[in-house]
């Protein structure tokens, strides 16, 4: 953002169109496939929003980051939405913590006074066994509704009443 006009860009824009210099370099790295992830949905002016995006920013893998901008106005912008794989951020200050859980809306974090911010995604990985001929049945259902094996089974958890 440009604190002048108020104008969002990307860093790309930043950086290569505006002629920026960041003042640390933005990990990329590689995306984590785990399930899950945690929301927040923080107030988009706020200091403190301001002072956890710097912290992502420094120690976290970008490309396991998604941020959520309604509207992209800044004027008019009150809200950023997050979701975050889960990971763990270093010196991070315990008012930071409390303010960050006041706003967590999927999945959960932890503080520890050593300053460690455990970030926990909302879902969890069950390993199974199966005899091939049950999962043959889930496959070819999965295969006739054009979804996936996993989702044939969350509906048969939701159908029991066993969904959250």
């Amino acid at each position: 953002m440009f604190p002048d006009t108020h104008e969002i860009k990307s860093y790309e824009e930043g950086v290569f169109k505006e002629e920026l210099k960041p003042s640390y370099e933005l990990n990329y790295g590689k995306p984590n496939t785990g399930p899950g992830f945690l929301k927040m949905v923080l107030p988009a002016k706020h200091p403190l929003t301001m002072e956890f995006f710097d912290i992502v920013y420094q120690q976290y893998e970008l490309s396991n980051l998604l941020l959520h901008f309604t509207p992209t106005d800044y004027d008019a912008l009150n809200e950023v939405e997050i979701h975050i794989k889960k990971t763990v951020l270093k010196e991070v200050p315990e008012h930071l913590f409390r303010f960050l859980d006041r706003y967590v809306a999927k999945g959960s974090l932890q503080y520890d006074k050593e300053g460690y911010l455990f970030i926990e995604t909302d879902m969890e990985t069950l390993t199974i066994s199966l005899s091939k001929n049950l999962k043959e049945k889930i496959k070819k259902e999965a295969e006739g509704e054009g979804i996936s094996m996993q989702e044939v089974i969350l509906r048969i958890l939701a159908e029991r009443n066993w969904e959250e």
